[in-house]
């Protein structure tokens, strides 16, 4: 079965990556994909703001329920800002908005549409850690008497800080 995976890298500054990245695709049948490189050979993938697009040939795994992305950390510009993935199948096409920063070596799970209720959440403990750190992120403290409160940065990343301007 062949799948065509495409990869748009969001347009922040510096959200581009030279890691290498590993996709696994999971069906509604139970199954899935066995990890695959997304790499164009003698192509820059995954450069800011670009659209890119892959061709991985696997078995069937049914319609594709969620999808597992991670990165290494190699080279220099190694951070990554991803926006969104989407596969399509036999004209079918399965959509995984991800908007965020993928992390060196965190598989990152995403379900299709990325849409559920609270509590039919496959994947809570990932979703309860970004959203603490999201928290530590946008911490607020009040510097003064009568002053309004003002975000404290807790930890400083290069494009986490600059996500904030």
């Amino acid at each position: 079965m062949d799948y065509t995976i495409i990869v748009k890298t969001g347009d922040r500054f510096l959200s581009g990556t030279d890691s290498t990245v590993h996709i696994v695709l999971h069906g509604n049948t139970g199954r899935a994909t066995k990890p695959a490189v997304l790499d164009n050979l003698f192509r820059n993938d995954f450069e800011q703001g670009a659209t890119d697009e892959f061709c991985i040939c696997d078995e069937d795994v049914g319609d594709i329920e969620w999808v597992e992305v991670w990165r290494d950390d190699f080279g220099v510009a190694a951070d990554w800002f991803l926006e969104r993935i989407t596969v399509e199948k036999k004209g079918k096409q399965f959509h995984f908005p991800f908007l965020r920063w993928i992390k060196a070596h965190v598989p990152y799970r995403i379900q299709h549409l990325d849409t559920f209720l609270p509590q039919d959440d496959r994947f809570a403990h990932q979703r309860s850690a970004h959203v603490e750190e999201k928290r530590r992120l946008y911490e607020f403290s009040v510097k003064g008497p009568g002053l309004p409160a003002q975000v404290t940065t807790s930890y400083l990343h290069v494009n986490d800080a600059l996500q904030k301007y």
